[in-house]
């Protein structure tokens, strides 16, 4: 009688495969850098300034050519930088501010997180994801061009509410914004982010807090997510658009008046 063996995946195969999922990683992350690297405004602005910096130098130190030659093609680089950032320069304040924000969370010790659970809300506030995280929807508040840095989020259903860096939250993004919440948050948890998790995407949370009747303050709202969020700030115009909004929600009333 024939007795039947199971056939096992030999551990040498299982350890090439565990290679090649690392190469195939290690490689897409390389073509993702790659990729936000040129596509950066400031990246080439960088690159612009170094060329015309290094050919000035060079042209008054080791004068080849004539001034009448060289002088032409130097003012002319800096026509051309200065077209570059004029045209880019919200895009370039946006990816220099990043990256001194990545600085500040990943190196300086003042208690700052990338991302954090907001209690027990099912709410997470991030700032801009760099890997994906899972979720069960995800909110993007912030300027019409950071699409282009969003990550792959596949079948997670996203919405991009668009509004610029320290100014407030229009009342309909925030409307669209608590309803998309309200309609995810029972499926998992729900991750809100703008550029740093500092204001815009605050704001979407502290409505929405508000909205659920957690709250009836939008002071407490927003003491209530920095607990949890301690870089997490409402500049005046902020706060403002949120308490507007607050007060023409339908089932707003005065618990003050409520006795029990």
């Amino acid at each position: 009688m024939n007795v039947g063996t199971v056939a096992q995946t030999p551990i040498a195969a299982v350890g090439s495969d565990k290679v090649e999922q690392t190469e195939r990683n290690f490689c897409g992350r390389i073509r993702d850098v790659a990729v936000r690297i040129l596509s950066s405004p400031t990246f080439w602005a960088v690159v612009q300034a170094s060329l015309l910096t290094v050919f000035t130098v060079t042209a008054i130190v080791v004068p080849i050519l004539p001034w009448v030659i060289t002088a032409p093609i130097i003012a002319a680089g800096a026509i051309g930088l200065t077209a570059h950032a004029v045209r880019y320069w919200q895009e370039i304040v946006y990816e220099v501010s990043l990256i001194f924000y990545r600085f500040m969370v990943n190196v300086l010790p003042i208690g700052w997180d990338w991302q954090n659970d907001i209690g027990d809300t099912n709410v997470i506030v991030s700032a801009l994801p760099f890997e994906k995280t899972e979720v069960a929807a995800v909110v993007s508040v912030g300027e019409e061009f950071m699409a282009k840095d969003f990550i792959d989020w596949a079948d997670t259903p996203h919405l991009h509410l668009v509004a610029n860096d320290f100014l407030p939250v229009s009342e309909e993004n925030l409307d669209e914004g608590v309803a998309f919440i309200e309609n995810h948050v029972k499926d998992g948890k729900v991750l809100v982010h703008c550029k740093a998790g500092v204001g815009r995407s605050v704001s979407v949370v502290v409505a929405y807090l508000l909205k659920i009747h957690r709250f009836n303050d939008v002071d407490k709202a927003f003491e209530y997510v920095k607990e949890y969020r301690k870089q997490a700030n409402l500049n005046d115009a902020q706060k403002a658009a949120v308490e507007k909004w607050y007060q023409k929600q339908p089932y707003i009333f005065d618990f003050k008046q409520v006795v029990i």
